[in-house]
């Protein structure tokens, strides 16, 4: 009887995430137009930018979300590979678009920003995957009121993605090899 009201339980969470996360508005994507070059971890990616007619390269970290360090074996290297399986299943278009949180980059050169790739939140996706942990503590606090207002819709895709991954068993939350603890 226990064992059958569990089920019940879990499996009417997992329908709850799900109709929560199909709900949701599917607004447009104004984010700034990048060309996607390499994944650098599972948290972090390098992208061609140009601004103000000079393309360069720069380092995005993914905002609202911590991936398994690259030292961290074997998941950094699973949550890297995920992440280039995300951004890479379609190599005609690596075109993303990145929200930032601020217009300058942190202490070690990185924009932090939500990362849309053919109008999915990447951030989420990685989540929903299990190979990241959300994180809503970036050391970057935003200036910007919309960027406010979007974080807030964005941290909470991100905690049901971590939810969904979690009653799933998905990557680093599966009990059979379990991660331990964040480097």
């Amino acid at each position: 009887m226990i064992k059958q009201s569990k089920i019940w339980a879990i499996f009417l969470n997992f329908l709850l995430i799900f109709l929560l996360i199909s709900c949701q508005n599917q607004e447009k994507i104004t984010g700034i137009p990048v060309n996607f070059q390499r994944v650098v971890s599972g948290n972090t990616i390098e992208v061609l930018w140009t601004k103000e007619g000079v393309t360069s390269l720069q380092t995005i970290r993914l905002m609202g979300i911590k991936a398994p360090d690259l030292k961290q074996d074997p998941w950094g290297k699973q949550a890297q590979q995920k992440l280039n399986e995300l951004l890479t299943f379609n190599p005609q278009s690596l075109d993303l678009k990145l929200e930032l949180d601020q217009d300058q980059p942190d202490q070690y050169g990185r924009f932090w920003a939500f990362v849309w790739y053919e109008n999915q939140l990447i951030n989420e996706k990685i989540v929903k995957k299990g190979f990241a942990l959300v994180d809503l503590c970036p050391p970057i606090l935003p200036k910007k009121e919309t960027i406010i207002k979007k974080k807030d819709l964005y941290c909470n895709r991100l905690l049901n993605a971590q939810q969904y991954a979690r009653l799933m068993n998905f990557g680093i939350w599966d009990p059979a090899f379990p991660m331990r603890e964040m480097l």
